[in-house]
């Protein structure tokens, strides 16, 4: 029966020219590309852009019927697309593809790998303004510029908190970042040698994509690995992390770097290869702590391929290049807390953070849950539906031939591990705890197509790979005008404050934020001052008493910027004595 509705189907689509058949498509593809934004509009245009949930993102019921309905657009366009593509005229084309990428693999993937740079950089400078959009960046590029100074804290202000801004912290008379120095310590070698902050994380972008690139050659055929690594780099989500000051970017690196370092699977590892991996497993960690468990489960399986007799020279090489990381994490956890066992985290006093670190407890286990689903639906958000619903069958694929290598349990092992994390990560671009192991999704992927393509023994059914990536495509550029717009809609919005400054103050001053401006920014992010406090304009936190700032700095104005409405602009006055 299968058989004879295929048989009925190509002599129906028998009547159509090639012609008709290719202007069908190209139509199908537009109204596709013009239905798309009308459709996520509410995920994109809001003060808060490409959050599914959380705070000022918008109303849940609304964005999972966007969600459900983009889903089955795209399952629609490739289902309709395979009715009306010739399966001869599929393969012909896929084949001519194929042929033209494999005799220009090396000029291809330079393209993908410059693009990979050049896509962050541009965004960074002209939507992002090379602006830090949250609290978490500013914090970074804090520690960033104490360390390429050759400190480990700042001297406190001379009114304390009322003049640092968010995710810093006066502790034990130590003006310091909440964060560890992993991603802070790459960002001041950039800066000391005089590459700005804003670059690095396109920089490192391009160096990630490479790795990705090299992995996905390693484990599948070239055509394959060009296609993936392509639909990553155009993808939202891993163009705005890399325009940002995120430390997932760098994270992926060291994730890719690590697998690269391992491979291939069940044979002897070189000794300096082991020894680079315990090293890139202690920079991880130095970066992002919580990053180290859920490779655990990967490693443990790449060590029960290697033979029993080599686990002490496996364990010892590795450890060799750990410990020298995590000494001098512990150093620095010593410097900082006056304990080498405390986290750079323990120097945060506000409960309202501390309550969502990671904890096992059932209610929290129960919330992590529902938070995984919000982070998943974002991540086909900001990537596509098609790749995440290819990833699924590729891993059940591969489970089911039981092929899975080490690499394909690290992006389960990261969603499962942040089910003990429910909190989805506040400025964000997409489920950003996750990006870190999101190439491995690619890799994946490209690994489990020799399977995909032996279970399609039908040319009609072949004629669904090329589809789907034609409909990730789409989809990508369907959602990116929306996303520049968003974000830049967002980024001026936050900058008001500084806008108004300087059209209105002259001369020396202080400027006290009573609100931040709109949504989405903690009420202290924006006391954003030099260590110096020699700036001509300073910034004080809400409630920072006038008298006190005119007392401390008796040379300066005082003003107030404040916004009754967070929908209408904000107004900058003059506090008189």
């Amino acid at each position: 029966m299968h058989a004879d509705k295929f048989d009925v189907l190509l002599v129906e689509r028998g009547w159509m020219s090639p012609r008709f058949r290719r202007l069908a498509l190209l139509g199908l593809g537009i109204a596709f590309v013009i239905i798309l934004p009308w459709l996520q509009k509410s995920l994109w245009l809001t003060p808060c852009p490409g959050r599914i949930a959380g705070h000022c993102a918008g109303p849940w019921d609304d964005l999972r019927w966007m969600f459900a309905i983009q889903t089955g657009l795209c399952i629609g366009l490739i289902a309709i697309g395979v009715a009306i593509i010739s399966a001869g005229e599929a393969d012909r084309t896929s084949g001519r593809t194929v042929s033209w990428i494999a005799a220009r693999t090396n000029w291809c993937t330079a393209l993908i790998v410059v693009a990979s740079v050049l896509l962050p950089l541009s965004v960074a400078y002209f939507v992002l303004d090379r602006f830090p959009n949250s609290g978490d960046e500013y914090s970074y590029l804090f520690e960033a510029h104490t360390l390429a100074g050759f400190r480990l804290w700042e001297t406190p202000p001379a009114l304390g908190t009322d003049l640092i801004p968010f995710r810093t912290w006066i502790f034990e008379s130590k003006w310091v970042s909440q964060y560890p120095p992993g991603w802070p310590m790459v960002l001041s070698a950039g800066l000391l040698l005089g590459i700005p902050a804003w670059m690095v994380n396109a920089l490192l972008g391009g160096g990630s994509v490479v790795a990705l690139s090299a992995l996905c050659r390693r484990v599948g055929d070239q055509f394959a690995a060009i296609i993936a690594v392509a639909l990553f780099t155009l993808t939202p989500f891993y163009v705005m992390n890399a325009a940002s000051y995120f430390a997932h970017t760098f994270s992926s690196l060291l994730i890719l770097s690590f697998c690269l370092c391992l491979l291939p699977g069940g044979e002897t590892v070189r000794g300096y290869r082991l020894v680079a991996a315990g090293a890139i497993a202690g920079w991880l960690a130095m970066t992002r702590y919580f990053d180290v468990l859920p490779l655990l489960p990967a490693m443990l399986l790449w060590l029960a391929l290697q033979r029993p007799a080599a686990w002490p020279r496996i364990i010892a090489l590795m450890a060799a290049g750990f410990i020298p990381f995590l000494a001098l994490l512990m150093i620095y956890h010593y410097q900082i807390t006056g304990s080498p066992f405390r986290s750079a985290y323990f120097v945060i006093d506000n409960p309202e953070m501390s309550e969502i670190f990671v904890g096992l407890e059932p209610s929290r286990i129960l919330n992590g849950v529902g938070v995984t689903v919000d982070r998943l639906v974002e991540l086909a958000s900001w990537t596509s539906p098609v790749l995440l619903i290819a990833y699924g069958i590729c891993l059940v694929l591969k489970l089911r031939d039981r092929k899975l290598a080490f690499y394909d349990l690290i992006f389960p092992g990261f969603v499962l591990a942040y089910v003990a994390f429910a909190d989805l990560g506040g400025n964000r671009y997409g489920p950003r705890y996750y990006f870190d192991a999101f190439p491995l999704m690619i890799v994946t992927i490209v690994s489990a197509l020799p399977s995909v393509m032996a279970r399609l023994e039908r040319p009609i059914e072949r004629a669904m790979l090329p589809l789907a990536s034609i409909t990730c495509l789409l989809f990508l550029l369907g959602t990116w005008p929306l996303v520049l717009t968003g974000f830049q809609r967002q980024v001026f919005s936050r900058q008001e404050p500084f806008r108004l400054v300087t059209q209105a103050v002259t001369g020396n001053a202080v400027v006290i934020l009573d609100d931040t401006d709109g949504p989405g920014l903690h009420s202290w992010d924006l006391a954003r001052n030099p260590p110096s406090m020699d700036a001509a304009v300073l910034y004080a936190r809400a409630g920072a008493d006038a008298a006190a700032l005119r007392k401390a700095f008796p040379e300066r104005s005082i003003w107030r910027f404040s916004r009754s409405d967070p929908k209408q602009p904000g107004e900058l006055s003059r506090v008189t004595p």
